[in-house]
């Protein structure tokens, strides 16, 4: 929670592309974690591993950080630290990290609250439309196995992760060439 403050103070010195890059990375970087963790052992439901709990500090620091700084958090990096740092199977660090996502929240929320609104229609349209996609997603999760959802959702990081970095560059360069075009009218 108090990274993620900092992040979110630190954030209104940012640009947009800049913000937007930084997500896409952040996403191919845990879905790439995940990725990885999934070809080695697979977990079983065993307790936290206790020898890592010491890296939990430094890792939430870091995920509030990064929640702060680009908003994201949620499932996107606090299911990969936890899986990978603490050593929880899948699904119990998927039900972990929505506990952690609610104070995570609001803290980021607060952090902004200084220098950004909220725009309350999009976010309640969002948020009706996530309940349902959430319901739908514990009946898929109940389900499946726990390597086939590490996969899937490292896939589906890459997937949003790639095209974020896309639809960032192509931005960055479209802003770039409109203001070459606009100097360039001014010059003659």
């Amino acid at each position: 929670m108090a990274g993620s403050f900092v992040g979110a103070r630190l954030a209104a010195d940012l640009s947009d592309s800049i913000h937007m890059a930084l997500f896409g990375a952040t996403v191919v970087a845990a879905a790439l974690a995940m990725v990885r963790s999934t070809i080695g052992a697979e977990r079983s439901d065993a307790p936290t591993d206790t020898r890592r709990t010491w890296t939990m500090p430094i890792v939430g620091l870091g995920v509030g950080l990064l929640t702060g700084v680009v908003g994201v958090g949620g499932g996107f990096l606090i299911v990969p630290a936890m899986s990978l740092a603490a050593g929880l199977p899948i699904k119990r660090a998927i039900s972990t990290s929505l506990w952690i996502i609610s104070a995570n929240s609001m803290v980021g929320v607060i952090g902004y609250s200084s220098h950004a609104t909220i725009a309350a229609a999009p976010a309640a349209i969002f948020l009706v439309s996530a309940l349902f996609g959430m319901h739908a997603g514990q009946r898929i999760a109940a389900r499946a196995q726990p390597r086939q959802l590490r996969l899937a959702f490292a896939c589906f990081l890459v997937l949003v992760g790639a095209f974020t970095v896309f639809r960032s560059t192509v931005d960055r360069y479209k802003s770039h060439s409109r203001s070459h075009a606009v100097s360039g009218q001014i010059a003659t």
